[in-house]
């Protein structure tokens, strides 16, 4: 998957689903590789999450073969 800029929780929930969708994974297989609830993770496809926490998500992007990077959008370039 390629770099992708974020701005919100339901854009990061819909990258989550193409990329299992993509793969031919279904939610169920997915969340026994993952070892999470399924009902949850369904919830998070969904943008419905409240309660999701950065290591999970961080957890599902790991199984995911995927990384999360930070970019400080206001800070000042160098050169």
């Amino acid at each position: 998957m390629q770099s992708t800029e974020i701005e919100s929780f339901q854009e990061v929930a819909a990258l989550l689903k193409e990329w299992r969708k993509v793969n031919g994974i279904s939610q169920a297989d997915f969340c026994r590789f993952a070892k999470v609830q399924r009902t949850w993770y369904s919830k998070i496809e969904r943008g419905q999450a409240d309660n999701i926490t950065l290591n999970s998500l961080l957890k599902l992007l790991d199984e995911m073969d995927c990384k999360l990077v930070i970019v400080d959008s206001h800070a000042q370039t160098v050169g």
